[in-house]
């Protein structure tokens, strides 16, 4: 291995942000934003607002016929 193929593989390996890596990961300088609890909430207010849409929904086409 050269110097410029030395020089790049340690590149590879020296990232700020590696500590919470898992195995198989590609190394980056990002910092993880969202945890395991506001990942929990995001879905949950996915789940329920694609609730209230089919709620809504269900009552329009009661009501009015058309839908």
């Amino acid at each position: 291995m050269d110097e410029t193929q030395a020089r790049a593989a340690d590149d590879r390996t020296d990232h700020k942000g590696d500590e919470g890596r898992r195995p198989g990961e590609s190394p980056t300088d990002l910092k993880r934003a969202i945890g395991n609890k506001l990942l929990f909430f995001f879905i949950l207010g996915d789940i329920l607002g694609g609730g209230i849409y089919a709620l809504v929904g269900e009552v329009a086409g009661e009501v009015a016929g058309a839908v």
